[in-house]
């Protein structure tokens, strides 16, 4: 008997139609899911905006700033840590 040690999938899931006169809007997120035997992690992400009007239908993507902004800070502060090790690298062998 296989045990499974976990899985990792990522969903798309398509959100409840919101309607108004002749306009359409569905919401559209991506799920992350991470399962382990000892716990899991979800993380869940808007993607985008499908507009259906008049029989035509467009998708309208959402920047998910705040994802970026992490981003930045932590490459941001891993470059800093990086700078500041070669400093004192510098510093300490010029004392010898």
């Amino acid at each position: 008997m296989k045990k499974s040690v976990g899985s990792v999938r990522l969903k798309t899931i398509k959100g409840e139609p919101i309607e108004h006169m002749d306009l359409t809007l569905r919401p559209v997120s991506q799920s992350l899911i991470i399962r382990l035997p000892f716990g899991g992690f979800v993380w869940n992400r808007p993607v985008a905006i499908e507009v259906h009007e008049s029989g035509s239908s467009r998708r309208i993507p959402i920047v998910d700033v705040t994802l970026l902004a992490q981003i930045s800070l932590l490459f941001s502060s891993l470059v800093a840590a990086g700078i500041l090790h070669l400093i004192n690298r510098y510093v300490k062998s010029n004392k010898k």
